[in-house]
């Protein structure tokens, strides 16, 4: 039988189909959640939790890991703790042909193609109860209201019926039934709401309302009592142990938490691609993946670092994700497979699933290992991922939860090294600006522990602007490219004065500094190698010499 295409045709066809599949495979595609059944709101779609899984980390009972660490967590504050969390927790259920939310941002795309649609609209394998047993302890749903009933959903492709019209029926029973039953377990549901034009202003308020009336309002923390800084203690002993954040209606109750109370400090992935970007994907799916996740990891290194100098007030929700944008031909690419035999059905229908899956282990290798060593350990709160219950493609049944989880058992230290609770010396302090290349002077000042520079930009500190109080005075001087070792730099306490240079493109490869009383400590960001250890002592060393490597970021602070 002859084919429809010319042989040029298929053979672009052809490259462009395993371009798609190599994506697939490369990514792995683990274990995945069976089609729902239709008849069942609240049933498991993934029998494997990570209950008891040896991954590395640190044991834990994934399904009561709060409590298995009461004492520790008790007098620790809600935004010091890390805490996996779930993106797009309803979209587990959604499949081909699941139905559309016509109030949804993506409806128009999504009713012209819907397999596409689906296929990266589902970013969970679990049901929501497999994700709290999981670990998850923060769940984004995202509520669509649709001939009266209310179902979850991503972009416009529906889930599951969360709750009916009076909030007895759906997914959300089950979800209820978990956290009567795991009282020690603090869960934060963070809903938004879509509904038809003429019915949005009350959508929200009722979706919460709902919401809450089913999970039980004698156990909801309310916002006029508790805050970000609240101990995990003092939820739980007072019964408090959901707390609801709502998406921007106005709360007279003092019941629901404004969005406003977490910030993700740029670390979400959002992309504006010109087509030329899409042609390019189109013939390298595997190259356009790999951007992705290179671009969501260098967004997440960025959120951590700054600022430093003190935990934010409100919660830090670090987004372990990516932007699907690029990868969408490569989704289309997965579909028209699907439909000739070339590409398993059950792959391009998780297409996003599976690109998840691949950026969940390059994740997971920073979290187990240069995350764990970084300045900004301490301030690890809520770490939003996609397929909470993923097991395989790198990524054992519950590592991922673990490892997050295991943040919480590093031993909390301040600038110095110190214990966390060590007060600051009085009267003490040290500041610093940094002079990048093409940028000059930056506009902030570090003090005490704050960071200066950047990470993930390429760009080379040129010169640093340091001042001190209280130590009586410092000593400072710096290796500068083409250069070397810069005289030694006399700086009285309370005076000002520069090290490096200004306007030669001369990168500063390291910095010593003497202090005459006291001691000082610091770390260096390093072109090539990361942050490294931090120093400590009466005179301190920071950066490389002999390598040709820019200093590119750093903490200075004042000690004992």
């Amino acid at each position: 039988m002859r084919s429809p295409l010319p042989p040029r045709s298929r053979a672009l066809l052809t490259a462009c189909l395993g371009a798609a599949l190599t994506v697939l495979v490369a990514a792995g595609t683990g274990t995945a959640a069976p089609p729902p059944n239709p008849a069942s709101t609240t049933g498991s779609a993934l029998s494997a939790t990570g209950k008891g899984t040896g991954t590395g980390t640190a044991a834990a009972d994934l399904e009561n890991w709060m409590g298995q660490r009461g004492n520790r967590l008790h007098d620790r504050p809600l935004n010091a703790i890390a805490m996996p969390g779930s993106h797009d927790a309803g979209s587990w259920s959604i499949r081909p042909g699941s139905g559309l939310c016509t109030s949804g941002d993506a409806y128009d795309v999504a009713r012209a193609y819907p397999a596409v649609a689906a296929s990266m609209a589902r970013t969970q394998s679990g049901s929501l109860t497999d994700q709290l047993d999981g670990g998850a302890r923060v769940l984004d749903l995202r509520l669509c209201k649709q001939d009266g009933r209310w179902y979850t959903y991503h972009g416009s492709p529906l889930g599951n019926l969360f709750f009916d019209a009076d909030g007895r029926t759906g997914e959300v029973a089950g979800v209820a039934d978990w956290l009567r039953r795991h009282p020690a377990e603090l869960v934060l549901l963070r809903i938004s709401v879509t509904a038809p034009a003429a019915e949005l202003p009350t959508a929200r308020g009722a979706a919460a309302d709902l919401l809450m009336d089913a999970v039980g309002r004698d156990r909801i923390a309310p916002r006029s009592a508790y805050d970000p800084q609240s101990p995990y203690g003092s939820f739980v002993d007072a019964g408090r142990n959901v707390i609801v954040m709502g998406d921007g209606r106005e709360d007279q109750r003092g019941l629901l938490w404004p969005s406003s109370d977490s910030a993700d400090r740029g670390s979400y992935a959002y992309a504006s691609l010109s087509w030329y970007d899409y042609l390019g994907a189109l013939f390298d799916s595997t190259g356009a993946a790999e951007r992705t996740y290179a671009s969501a990891l260098t967004l997440d290194d960025r959120a951590l670092n700054w600022p430093q100098a003190a935990r934010p007030a409100g919660l830090f929700s670090l987004s372990g994700l990516i932007t699907p944008d690029i990868t969408v031909p490569g989704a289309v690419l997965a579909q028209w497979g699907a439909a000739i035999g070339a590409v398993p059905r059950e792959a391009a229908d998780a297409y996003m699933l599976n690109l998840a899956h691949g950026f969940n282990a390059r994740f997971l290798t920073l979290l187990t290992g240069p995350w764990q060593q970084h300045p900004a350990v301490d301030q690890f709160n809520v770490v939003m991922t996609d397929d909470v219950n993923q097991n395989g493609a790198g990524v054992p049944a519950g590592a991922l939860q673990r490892a997050v989880i295991a943040l919480n058992d590093i031993a909390r230290q301040n600038a110095c090294g110190d214990p966390e609770a060590t007060p600051a010396q009085p009267g003490r302090t040290i500041r610093y600006q940094a002079h990048l290349r093409d940028t000059g002077w930056q506009d902030v000042t570090g003090a005490d522990g704050a960071g200066v520079g950047t990470v993930g930009q390429s760009r080379p500190v040129e010169a640093l602007r340091l001042s001190a109080t209280g130590t009586g005075g410092l000593w400072a001087r710096a290796h500068v490219q083409n250069i070397g070792w810069q005289p030694w730099v006399r700086i009285p306490d309370g005076a000002t004065a520069e090290v490096g240079t200004t306007g030669r493109s001369l990168r500063l490869e390291a910095l010593e500094l003497r202090t005459d009383h006291g001691t000082l400590a610091g770390r260096a960001h390093v072109q090539g190698i990361g942050w490294q250890p931090r120093t400590r002592g009466q005179e301190i060393h920071l950066g490389t010499t002999g390598r040709s490597l820019a200093i590119e970021a750093l903490t200075l602070t004042t000690c004992d």
